[in-house]
């Protein structure tokens, strides 16, 4: 299977660049990753660079797309940076991390900490990583509302990362993949600032990964307080670029209207029909004497014999609000 992939990284509101992004394709594979160094400790630049270098490397060298063959590209990340701990002024360098690999059936990723990825189908998330994090425990427990994690007083407080001396605990999952899926990888200074019904929307706007970054960064530039965190992300298109916009173009960006179906044109009909015949009701209940009254000034029309209309089940769908998680590996 194709992949089409574009990347955006900025600095936002700091002096320094702690994001680091890349990917790699290898014969019918590929590797995405974004790492984000935290910024609370000395190094986070260096620990985000290494991570990624050590994740393609990793991957050059082993290039199947399998849960363990992910858990070693992370591992490598790991020991890249404990490594490089020895040296003061990056003893307590840490870094978040996101992969995807990819193939033409199925797709793997692993994280650790609060940088996301996200699957749309068909316009619409499929699946999105829990973040590692105060808020993203609160939620995955029901304390509070995926919503509010954005600009929770603890959004910052990462629960794992690469670097720590602790056993490495990475999130793994594997998903289904098919032509037209898109992917969004991205550090946590990305997804503050872009909702996922504002990630979908633009989706549906777009044909290409570089256009669809572009949409967004733009709604994220209008919202970024001065002081804003440095912010990236990836974008993957699978399949070739038609099909995947095509199949995307299902979804439709919200609070716009497009050409309805024929089944929800007869939904509606239907409702309309079932609207009017209880107003009627309603009327001769309400008023029996008056309507009798103009029943008999009306002449009557002799009218051929009418059969019954067949009427039938109009089904609709509904999109899912949320994404459907996947079943994490062990």
């Amino acid at each position: 299977m194709a992949f089409a992939t574009a990347s955006i990284s900025n600095v936002g509101g700091r002096t320094v660049n702690e994001d680091h992004c890349g990917f790699l394709e290898a014969p019918g594979a590929g590797c995405w990753v974004v790492a984000d160094g935290l910024g609370g400790h000395g190094g986070g630049a260096t620990a985000s660079a290494l991570a990624v270098d050590a994740v393609l490397a990793s991957f050059r060298a082993n290039p199947r797309v399998a849960a363990d063959a992910l858990r070693s590209h992370l591992a490598a990340a790991h020991s890249a940076i404990i490594q490089r701990q020895n040296e003061p002024s990056l003893s307590q360098m840490r870094s978040t991390i996101v992969v995807l690999l990819a193939d033409s059936e199925r797709a793997v990723c692993g994280h650790l900490g609060d940088s996301r990825l996200y699957q749309f189908r068909n316009g619409a998330v499929e699946f999105q990583t829990v973040d590692h994090s105060v808020p993203g425990a609160l939620a995955a427990s029901g304390s509070i509302q995926a919503d509010e994690i954005r600009f929770h007083e603890d959004r910052n407080r990462v629960l794992r990362s690469l670097g720590n001396a602790d056993e490495l605990n990475p999130t793994i999952v594997e998903r289904p993949l098919r032509q037209g899926d898109v992917f969004l990888l991205c550090t946590d200074g990305f997804w503050e600032y872009v909702t996922e019904l504002e990630m979908e929307a633009d989706s549906a706007k777009t044909s290409a990964p570089e256009e669809w970054l572009h949409d967004m960064a733009s709604r994220l530039l209008h919202r970024a307080q001065p002081e804003n965190d440095n912010w990236t992300a990836v974008a993957v298109f699978a399949g070739p670029p038609a099909v995947t916009s095509a199949l995307r173009s299902r979804r439709v960006e919200a609070g716009t209207g497009r050409p309805m179906s024929v089944m929800e044109k007869a939904s509606w009909a239907a409702i309309a029909f079932l609207g009017a015949t209880l107003l009627v009701f309603l009327i001769i209940l309400l008023f029996p004497q008056r309507v009798a009254a103009i029943l008999r000034k009306t002449p009557r029309v002799s009218a051929p014999h009418a059969g019954k209309a067949d009427t039938g089940k109009n089904a609709t769908t509904r999109r899912k609000d949320t994404a459907t998680p996947g079943k994490p590996i062990q």
